[in-house]
């Protein structure tokens, strides 16, 4: 079993990972978003079991090293007709540039990307607020404050038309 939120050496192909980030897929499965130990990429493997066991990692969004968050946006039976999932994170170079990117395909590819902030910015977790907007909470100011941005649905997809 993965040891989440520590240094994880159990995963398959002895990548490094730590401060994850879970969400279920639509098919019931579990992707898990971790932070690289070194590299441009972070790593996404799946388990089918509940966590029991994971896949080889993968290579996932390239990004400077920092926690991240991944989060369900909607699924297609519910808002819009779509699976969504939305992440979150500095592109870089460093920890800079504050970063949105939605995926409609659970999670294999990110489209496009909105810009949150330009300054640095560091860790960031999101949640759905009960109107169907995104809350993101996220450090800048080089660790002196904490942010709450929200937006919405619209804003998030406004050049994007997959």
């Amino acid at each position: 079993m993965a040891e989440l939120g520590n240094v994880d050496q159990s995963m398959p192909g002895r990548q490094l990972a730590n401060e994850n980030q879970i969400v279920e897929l639509a098919d019931r499965r579990l992707l898990m978003d971790c932070r690289q130990s070194e590299g441009t990429h972070r790593w996404i493997t799946t388990s089918e079991n509940g966590d029991a066991t994971w896949s080889v990692p993968v290579p996932g969004e390239t990004v400077s090293p920092v926690a991240c968050a991944i989060q369900r946006l909607t699924l297609a039976e519910g808002s819009r007709g779509r699976n969504r999932i939305i992440w979150t994170g500095p592109k870089g170079p460093g920890r800079n540039h504050l970063v949105v990117r939605v995926s409609y395909d659970e999670g294999k590819t990110f489209v496009g990307e909105r810009m949150v902030s330009e300054e640095p910015a560091a860790y960031s977790d999101m949640t759905i607020t009960k109107d169907g907007h995104v809350g993101l909470l996220w450090e800048r100011g080089g660790y002196k404050f904490l942010t709450f941005t929200r937006f919405s649905l619209g804003w998030l997809e406004a050049d994007k038309r997959p």
